[in-house]
């Protein structure tokens, strides 16, 4: 979902003509009103916080068929690669057939991918596809890392339950919040310009919508414990950052901080696992403040094979 698509509709704010009173309120009902209203709105935003939302079953069907497909790809000479992240991770990586092409272009071989990612992800996005992605044993896992320390805001929760609840009464067709075109979501990078203070600003506010750092979180708790099964299985696990502009990446500090403890967490606990952060292009090969243009996702996907290739070469991930 877009940030306008989202705004459009979950903080529209309707105006109404006022009709007409016989007399004012005494200015204690107001402030009784008032009162109410914001324990109200508390409530429902400590009720979005606690209720479990059922994750997007658009989301795991359309990309159950693509983790079905990828487990049963069995060719012994072509490492399976599965990434999961967040749509910067979608812009800044070629698609999945176009990567492989570059890596036996780079000369490393033939390799196979499967990359998930969702918009504003949180790793309880991906849950529901564990036992299958797991099942398909994978040669190597990359996670982004802010799947390690991030969970899903407030306002973003309380809109997500509200429209559940109305499809939970009226919908037709399977939950798919925001009626997302899910190959679109995989697949699709246009292109929108932004940069300035004032797109800063924008951006800096759409994340504090939809997400929050809490590398101690549900979300983060799901994670490691894939990390760990994951392990357990052999697999080679590869944390990931993923670069923004000069400008956002200044912005985040104290964020980027946070998640950068989870990560060295994580690492202290299971030093088998490997972290990578490739670098990224020049600010002006970015459409926005955090994804790249076609001509930096070429580029960084040249980096981030190269340094697969060194990694996977010379880490097993048994401990």
């Amino acid at each position: 979902m877009t940030s306008r698509s989202f705004a459009k509709r979950s903080w529209e704010i309707s105006s109404r003509s006022a009709t007409p009173a016989a007399a004012a309120p005494p200015l204690a009902a107001w402030l009784w009103a008032v009162a109410f209203a914001a324990l109200a709105v508390a409530a429902f935003c400590q009720a979005a916080r606690d209720v479990a939302i059922p994750p997007s079953q658009a989301f795991l069907a359309f990309n159950q068929k693509r983790a079905d497909a990828f487990a049963r790809a069995g060719e012994r000479d072509a490492p399976k690669i599965l990434l999961l992240g967040n749509s910067r991770l979608k812009y800044g990586t070629l698609g999945e057939a176009e990567l492989g092409e570059l890596a036996a272009g780079l000369g490393h071989g033939r390799m196979r991918f499967l990359r998930l990612v969702n918009n504003w992800a949180v790793f309880e996005d991906f849950a529901g596809l564990e036992p299958t992605l797991l099942a398909a044993r994978p040669d190597v896992l990359v996670l982004q890392t802010e799947l390690l320390a991030q969970e899903r805001a407030e306002p973003a929760r309380a809109v997500l339950l509200r429209d559940y609840a109305e499809w939970s009464m009226v919908g037709r067709g399977p939950w798919n919040p925001g009626d997302v075109d899910q190959a679109e979501l995989q697949y699709g990078t246009p292109c929108t310009r932004e940069s300035g203070p004032k797109a800063l600003e924008e951006r800096r506010r759409w994340v504090g919508r939809w997400l929050r750092v809490e590398p101690d979180g549900a979300s983060a708790q799901l994670a490691e414990r894939f990390v760990r099964r994951a392990l357990a299985q052999q697999i080679t696990v590869i944390l990931l950052q993923v670069p923004r502009t000069s400008a956002m990446e200044e912005a985040t500090v104290a964020e980027n901080r946070q998640i950068q403890t989870a990560v060295d967490r994580l690492m202290a606990a299971y030093p088998q696992i490997r972290l990578l952060a490739p670098a990224g292009p020049s600010d002006r090969r970015y459409c926005d403040l955090v994804h790249m243009d076609e001509t930096g996702r070429r580029s960084f996907s040249r980096r981030l094979l190269d340094a697969l290739f060194g990694l996977t070469r010379s880490s097993p991930a048994a401990p």
